[in-house]
């Protein structure tokens, strides 16, 4: 079986006492997180920059605390190569400015969501489970007045 790595990031932004997330749809119909595959000599924070950067335009991100990663593990059948054990690393990000704008092509919608939003819009269980526990560190690390 393959293995494969991809790292993203939970972005959220404050609004007064609402903690909102980022969910992205990618062109394959799924709801979840920007995210990506390293490109050589990059670490793990410049991928996860660039990649949300590409994916929605957004550049202006504090990662919260880089030695937190959540961490999601799935497989899936590639018709190409064969069953694909997949992980996907997560940062804590959050949003300091500027608008989304997503390319139609590989991202065709997003959505600023708070969490009971952001659970039904997200597809996948795992992604689910991430932005749970992201929320969760959020509220309990990072939040000012909550």
């Amino acid at each position: 079986m393959k293995k494969d790595t991809s790292i993203g990031a939970v972005i959220y932004k404050q609004d007064k006492d609402k903690i909102l997330f980022l969910i992205i749809k990618h062109a394959k119909g799924h709801w979840a997180f920007p995210k990506g595959h390293c490109e050589n000599g990059e670490t793990e924070i410049q991928t996860a920059k660039r990649e949300l950067f590409e994916e929605t335009g957004i550049d202006n991100i504090y990662i919260r605390d880089e030695n937190i990663m959540l961490e999601e593990y799935y497989s899936f059948n590639n018709p190409d190569t064969g069953i694909i054990n997949k992980k996907v690393k997560y940062f804590i990000a959050k949003c300091m400015g500027g608008d989304v704008k997503i390319d139609g092509k590989e991202i065709v919608d997003f959505r600023w969501c708070d969490i009971d939003n952001a659970v039904e819009l997200i597809t996948f269980g795992g992604a689910k489970k991430i932005l749970n526990e992201a929320n969760n560190i959020i509220r309990e690390k990072f939040l000012i007045n909550g």
